[in-house]
Formats: structure tokens, sequence, C-alpha cells
């Protein structure tokens, strides 16, 4: 309150200072936000523990992507060599950004991503969507719906 009214009164200046955000990393949704789908979060803690996959079925806005957005939070971290491994993947992509990567990666790709996006490839080959899963979470969204190969 004093502060409000030593403003307000011109003695003091409280204009705006941006936050330092540059070691600041990403942060992961958390799963303790989700209120209900008590089924579904103790199924999802399952998988995790035993590092096993998971689908997902149910009409749109059930919690489907919700849920599985939240994994990489309730997944064990990363212990130190995969967590190189996984920063060396980040580091060919260009995608590292300063130390390791010390949580686990989410990657989901469109369901119209060309094989080459998913897969990786090219002229000069680097990895793409499913090796930027590595040790995390690689979410199909609308599985059916990615293309077919023979």
């Amino acid at each position: 309150m004093q502060e409000l009214v030593n403003f307000l009164n011109g003695n003091i200046d409280l204009s705006y200072q941006k936050p330092n955000t540059d070691n600041l990393e990403e942060e992961y949704l958390d799963m303790i936000d989700v209120i209900g789908q008590t089924m579904a979060k103790k199924a999802c803690a399952i998988v995790e523990a035993g590092f096993h996959n998971i689908l997902f079925i149910g009409p749109p806005g059930s919690g489907k992507s919700m849920l599985a957005k939240r994994m990489p939070d309730i997944m064990p971290p990363l212990d130190e060599k995969e967590a190189l491994e996984v920063s060396k993947i980040y580091s060919v992509v260009g995608l590292l950004k300063g130390s390791l990567i010390k949580k686990r990666p989410f990657s989901a790709p469109h369901s119209s991503a060309s094989e080459a996006s998913l897969i990786g490839g090219g002229s000069i080959p680097k990895p793409e969507a499913i090796s930027l899963a590595h040790k995390g979470i690689l979410f199909l969204d609308e599985m059916p719906e990615f293309g077919k190969k023979p």
C-alpha cells in the first residue's frame, strides 16, 4: 500500500522491467493440473514407469492430447547418459540451447507431415520428429490420418 502511495506522489518509479529468461528451461505442462481423469492419469503413470507405449482412444475433447502433453512431467528425469544422447540429437539439428537437455523431450508432428519430416534424411541428413522424441514422448495425434506406405 505504501508503495502505491509513493508512486502516486511521484516519489518512486515503477517502470516495467523485462524479466531475464535467458537461462530458463522450457517448462512442461504439469499432470497435477489435470482435474478428474483418475483412471487415465493412473494409466499414464503405469505406462511411464515401465517406459511402455500407450494408445489414447476417445471422442474429441475427452482429454487425450491434454494428458499426452503432460506425460513428460511424470516420467523419470533423464540420467546423465540419456541427457547426453538427447542433447547430441538436438545439437545436430541446431535446437540445443545452452547446456544439456535434462527434461524428457516431447515431439508431436502434424498428421500431414511428410515421411522425411517424420524420419529425417535429405541431401544433408538430419534427424526429425521421431529422433527428436528419443527418450521422451512421440505423440501422433489423429494417428489414422498419418500416411501409409506399402
